[in-house]
């Protein structure tokens, strides 16, 4: 009958190959014996050394953590009236970093919540935060703990750093799901204007005919977008300053990604009612002979020209990437000559105007391939409306360590709830000259 041990010392064989302290060897059982008695090995098997070193590992984890929570105990003074105020319940001063270890460690089984965190639940459960149209309590067992909206915040303004069509916007704040926004019914100016306005010129005793606008409502309805991303828990562990910035960033610019796409290609169902599908888009039509895929300086006149003039201040330029050699190589006649419309004066040398009539030209991945209707887009998003349930716009986070229990791993989530849709249901017939308004495209070049 032969056993398994674990040499501590090298050991040499009757036939002389000497074996090196560490193995593990199988011996006849007599031989086993005599070596564990003059302590030479031990009976043990790899599996039983794997499953001793998992133990150690998982024990010396949990005494850091022990070690760490205790530092930070120590080094953390008394809460004051003041902290028990602070919306942040004291985080505001440590660090967002700090609030979400302690949510981490709160999430692990057995363990108590910080001091910090449980004034932070109180508050959260005094407050009854609004998240969508519910109430939620602080409470990890009913799917994870609310992040402050203080620190949701500073995800909202890389959110709106990045965004093209929200700071140009009109932002709406809506307490329920569904809210309608008056808006003039102002399609043409041939026999009224502003919505139905006649002015008349009565003569000195004549009646007075009165008129009144007519208005529509704009309806806009809470379409809900979601975000879920994992943290390890060695990540959290060992640098815990470095979290707030990685979820910051990352949930703000997919937000900012995901909201000007709606905004300029959503479809209107299910999604916001972005610009390219929109009733008021004007489709400028192109030169004749004109060749396929190209951008002349006629059609950036000519897209110009379709704007609305009170839209004219307010109008930026967008374009695919791949209409910039189209924008760089563009010139218009002057005479017998000629001379480059968007390259600077320096040449390709020198850096760009970025802007086309004046106004700003922004490169987005939104629009459309070079040739296609939306490759250069012209518009005025002070025209469109977005509406969002939190005065801000900025999204409600939370977090919980249950979905990826068993991984490690801390799951943060991001809800954010909003629509857009254009003020304008129609172009605007003048009442001289071609159809204006606030969106304008260059059509097809085929």
């Amino acid at each position: 009958m032969n056993k398994t041990v674990l040499l501590l010392q090298d050991w040499e064989e009757e036939d002389g190959a000497m074996i090196p302290a560490g193995s593990f060897v199988e011996l006849d059982q007599r031989i086993a014996d005599k070596l564990i008695s003059e302590e030479l090995a031990i009976e043990k098997t790899p599996e039983q050394e794997q499953e001793e070193l998992r133990a150690k590992k998982e024990a010396d984890r949990l005494a850091a953590a022990t070690k760490a929570r205790d530092m930070q105990k120590a080094n953390l003074r008394v809460l004051s009236s003041i902290d028990r105020e602070d919306p942040t319940a004291g985080y505001g001063k440590y660090g967002y970093g700090a609030f979400l270890k302690d949510v981490m460690d709160a999430s692990r089984h057995g363990a108590r919540p910080s001091d910090r965190l449980q004034v932070w639940a109180k508050q959260c459960k005094t407050k009854t935060l609004h998240t969508g149209s519910n109430l939620v309590e602080f409470d990890d067992s009913q799917g994870g703990y609310l992040i402050p909206p203080e620190y949701a915040a500073a995800m909202h303004q890389v959110q709106i750093q990045d965004s093209v069509v929200r700071p140009r916007s009109m932002y709406f704040p809506m307490g329920t799901n569904r809210i309608g926004i008056n808006a003039l019914v102002d399609n043409t100016h041939s026999g009224s204007i502003f919505g139905g306005i006649t002015l008349i010129r009565p003569g000195e005793t004549e009646q007075k005919t009165s008129t009144k606008p007519t208005f529509r409502q704009v309806w806009l309805t809470l379409h809900k977008l979601v975000g879920l991303v994992g943290v390890s828990d060695e990540m959290m562990e060992d640098s815990p300053q470095s979290i707030p910035t990685l979820l910051t960033s990352v949930f703000g610019r997919a937000v900012a990604w995901q909201e000007d796409n709606d905004f300029i290609r959503g479809t209107g169902v299910g999604q916001p009612q972005g610009i390219l599908g929109s009733a008021c888009l004007i489709t400028q039509a192109i030169r004749p002979l004109q060749p396929a895929a190209t951008i002349w300086a006629g059609n950036i006149v000519d897209m110009w020209s379709r704007l609305h003039p009170r839209s004219m201040n307010n109008a930026v330029w967008l374009c695919n990437a791949s209409c910039l050699p189209q924008l760089y190589e563009m010139g218009i006649a002057v005479g017998t000559g000629g001379s480059v419309v968007f390259t600077p004066q320096g040449g390709l040398s020198g850096s760009p105007y970025a802007s086309l009539m004046g106004r700003p030209l922004i490169v987005s991945e939104h629009c459309s391939a070079l040739g296609t209707v939306g490759d250069i887009i012209l518009a005025d998003f002070s025209q469109y409306a977005i509406g969002g349930k939190s005065a801000s716009g900025a999204p409600v986070m939370a977090s919980s360590a249950h979905i990826y229990f068993d991984f490690d791993i801390t799951a943060f989530r991001f809800v954010l709830r909003y629509d857009g849709q254009p003020l304008w249901n129609s172009p605007l017939t003048p009442a001289h000259g071609n159809t204006s308004g606030p969106f304008v495209v260059l059509a097809t070049r085929p």
